[in-house]
């Protein structure tokens, strides 16, 4: 869900949002997704869980990294038919707003 205060700082790929996916050896956990950073448009925002080598979303441009479900917006209209709280991986690539 949106609000007044949240900015698009990236676009990308939508990876997984299983909590059990791993990033790193890390799982995801509950309510994140994997993505892969594909275009940045605010290099210094901060990540959502910084690693080695990646604590601003600059950083982040090619790989993959761990962010809030609820911070997403999704650019695909056929995402609509999968459910969030499926936890299912998600087979096709889906455009993300980060």
């Amino acid at each position: 869900m949106e609000s007044e205060d949240d900015i698009v700082i990236a676009e990308g790929e939508l990876c997984s949002t299983e909590p059990t996916y791993k990033i790193r050896r890390v799982p995801l956990g509950p309510n994140a997704a994997a993505i892969v950073v594909k275009t940045v448009f605010d290099k210094q925002a901060s990540v959502w869980r910084p690693i080695p080598n990646i604590v601003f979303i600059g950083q982040a441009l090619g790989a993959k990294i761990a962010w809030p479900e609820n911070k997403l917006i999704l650019d695909n209209d056929d995402f609509t038919s999968w459910s969030t709280t499926a936890n299912k991986n998600i087979d096709d690539a889906y455009t993300v707003i980060v």
